[in-house]
């Protein structure tokens, strides 16, 4: 009854012939991926440093999580596992420089391993929201599953 008087004057409280856009997932962690291992691989190059295992090591997650090298992936399965591959190395990374680093006596010579360590916290945080993204996609709650490239 009350919505009948309410009609009869006209009154709305929405526009039905509007509809709103789906939302659009945010490449930016990539692309934020991206920068933060570029640094990683810059500041090494600079310093020299002479544990060439940890060097051939990122070397190796930079070619992996490069910009270019997502481009190449067409399925989000392989994105993700990839993801995933690459989370996995950066904490047995992680852990490796900092037992290198407990092990160094001067701290002159930890230093460089020291921001290697925080870097790759850092990349670890950024890929681990990158899998959440994917996840959150894969199950269709808030984006559309297409995957935008």
């Amino acid at each position: 009854m009350y919505f009948e008087i309410l009609k009869s004057y006209n009154v709305h409280f929405y526009d039905a012939s509007r509809s709103l856009e789906p939302l659009k997932t945010e490449r930016s962690n990539l692309e934020k991926i991206d920068r933060k291992i570029k640094q990683l691989l810059d500041y090494i190059t600079n310093n020299k440093l002479n544990k060439g295992e940890i060097v051939s090591e990122i070397e190796e997650l930079v070619s992996n999580l490069n910009l270019a090298s997502f481009a190449q992936v067409t399925s989000r399965k392989k994105v993700q596992d990839k993801l995933a591959e690459s989370d996995s190395k950066i904490k047995e990374l992680i852990q490796y420089v900092s037992l290198l680093q407990f092990n160094m006596k001067k701290f002159e010579k930890r230093k460089p391993y020291f921001v290697i360590e925080k870097r790759l916290e850092e990349l670890e945080k950024l890929t681990s929201k990158e899998i959440e993204a994917e996840v959150r996609q894969d199950k269709e709650l808030l984006f559309d599953p297409k995957y935008d490239e």
